[in-house]
């Protein structure tokens, strides 16, 4: 039967400001899709791009698999202090609200010239309201198809932003609306960070087309002419347990309390509560849970309730050496049995979350598919 399709129309594009970051909201005029442009400089860039310990390791052996992707799921136990400071970029440049759930999940990934990452969903009842990726290296095309299984809604044409030429992002859309197999390609460049929420995160599947051979604009400190992202998630149990705390913090707040019982009508699989309790209070003792990027490092302005704070400014202070000292009493103290170990993955297999409960955290499920649970 042919798919049912809702009209199509044509809009400006939603953008916002901070400073001189640009977001476009609902990006192609797919509901959630949210994208900031060069949230931070080239020197904090390549920094990130540089961070070993986020990445598998390139070149890796003589086996064929330095041609594909490769990705490295990394524990927050093992993440840099840089990884906290974009963590917060993420919320302070205002791509996503001020409530955001802070991730509890990093998974880098190498796409080497060629590459490619099959279209996909990040599982609903495995991880938790937004899906957010930064990209570092190079420019890549993000592929968006609706999912016919994901909801018995009629299926939605986009209302398609007029996005000038320079812009900064490229739009472009695979065969006619009513083929049943409509999508749309979007080409994000370096130090851009998108966020899926909404329909974006549940009703449409996202894959990265494949990487140019040849790629133009490649930065010198990239000889590789690699393709680096960072994908922040937060696993549904312990989302579900800081949203649950921002309502007892927040009591009078109607729309904390929307998403959480939203979330709460959502089962939940993946990390058993027990190591996200752990990992909840992991990050409510991080003395660089609040770090920031400096003014030259970063291109937004911070918003002025983060400004000047008691926690920011004991991050800021917290050297290397001084963290490294607490991390380590810390996860003595606190992890003797288990802790959440980073796990290098090399197959689509086992990536994006399904229904083993039994999986902990940094350890990725089977990616079967779902159904929407808000039909």
């Amino acid at each position: 039967a042919r798919t049912k399709t809702l009209p199509r129309t044509v809009i400006a594009a939603k953008e916002e400001r901070n400073g001189n970051v640009r977001i476009i909201r609902d990006v192609a005029g797919i509901e959630g899709l949210h994208v900031a442009l060069d949230v931070f400089s080239e020197e904090t860039e390549r920094r990130l791009f540089d961070h070993q310990s986020m990445f598998p390791v390139f070149p890796a052996d003589h086996n064929g698999n330095d041609r594909k992707r490769q990705g490295k799921t990394v524990s927050p136990l093992d993440w840099p202090v840089d990884i906290y400071r974009l963590c917060n970029a993420i919320r302070d440049c205002g791509l996503v609200s001020r409530d955001f759930v802070f991730p509890d999940y990093a998974y880098g990934i190498n796409y080497p010239p060629l590459s490619r990452f099959m279209n996909h969903h990040d599982s609903p009842f495995k991880w938790g309201e937004t899906v957010v990726g930064v990209s570092l290296g190079l420019q890549s095309t993000f592929n968006m198809t609706f999912d016919q299984h994901s909801s018995q809604r009629p299926k939605p044409v986009p209302a398609m932003p007029i996005i000038p030429k320079g812009y900064g992002i490229e739009i472009a859309t695979k065969k006619e609306p009513c083929s049943g197999s409509f999508s749309v390609d979007i080409t994000l460049p370096r130090r851009s960070i998108y966020c899926f929420s909404g329909s974006a995160r549940v009703d449409w599947k996202h894959g990265v087309r494949s990487q140019p051979g040849n790629p133009i604009n490649c930065p010198h400190w990239n000889p590789h002419c690699l393709r680096r992202s960072i994908t922040f998630r937060s696993n549904k149990s312990y989302s579900d347990l800081v949203l649950k705390d921002l309502v007892s913090n927040n009591p009078g707040n109607a729309m904390l309390k929307q998403r959480f019982h939203a979330q709460s009508n959502i089962r939940t699989d993946g990390a058993p509560k027990k190591m996200s309790r752990k990992i909840v209070a992991f990050m409510k003792s991080n003395p660089v849970r609040d770090a920031r990027f400096s003014p030259n490092e970063a291109n937004y302005d911070v918003p002025s309730v983060e400004l000047n704070t008691s926690s920011q400014s004991q991050a800021n202070n917290v050297s290397d050496s001084q963290y490294q000292q607490w991390l380590d009493a810390y996860i003595s103290e606190n992890f003797r049995d288990s802790r959440p170990e980073s796990v290098i993955t090399n197959t689509l297999r086992n990536t994006h979350g399904g229904k083993n409960k039994h999986a902990s955290v940094g350890v990725e499920g089977s990616g079967k598919r779902y159904k929407s649970t808000d039909s």
